[in-house]
């Protein structure tokens, strides 16, 4: 039940929502309840695949398992469903972009990595299904950087990082809190 000054109670908190978004969400407390049963079972049937040579295409193919989720769970409010997609992809995108600045800080030298890879993870859409290389040659390209696919291959290598990095914290109990 939302109190007066637009907070969703904690009794229908989904931790799969950023707790500075749960407030976005007033009002859909049952759908709510419905999506965090989604996204437990999708920890559950997540947690029993193999992480090891994984790439990133696998990798996204999973978080779009758990879009389509959430999806059926809010089914009977399509804009709630939607509204809950992008709070999750945009939050997604914005820990993404958080990782490459970690891996590929200003004073290294590795300024078109990070540029590429942003340009990648910002239009990247966890709704989506995509070819992963394709985008990248694109980012690559995009970005007037270096030859083609030897980049490209370094690029899908680092990206993967981040994808699996993403992809773990969504398993975990509180993918946020970090």
């Amino acid at each position: 039940m939302p109190s007066k000054n637009d907070h969703v109670s904690m009794t229908v908190w989904c931790p799969l929502i950023p707790l500075e978004d749960i407030g976005k969400l007033v009002g859909h407390e049952n759908e709510l309840s419905r999506i965090n049963g989604a996204y437990d079972d999708w920890r559950v049937s997540m947690r029993s695949k193999p992480l090891v040579g994984v790439d990133m295409g696998v990798l996204l193919d999973r978080i779009r398992m758990l879009m389509i989720n959430v999806g059926i769970a809010g089914g009977q409010d399509r804009i709630l469903a939607s509204r809950v997609q992008s709070i999750l992809s945009d939050a997604l995108r914005n820990n993404a972009l958080i990782l490459i600045e970690r891996m590929f800080p200003a004073s290294e030298g590795l300024d078109q990595f990070r540029v590429v890879l942003n340009d990648f993870f910002t239009k990247l859409k966890f709704t989506r299904d995509i070819f992963p290389e394709e985008e990248m040659e694109k980012a690559v390209s995009k970005n007037v950087m270096g030859s083609g696919s030897g980049a490209v291959k370094e690029l899908l290598l680092q990206g993967t990082k981040v994808v699996k990095n993403l992809y773990i914290r969504l398993l975990s109990p509180d993918p946020w809190g970090w």
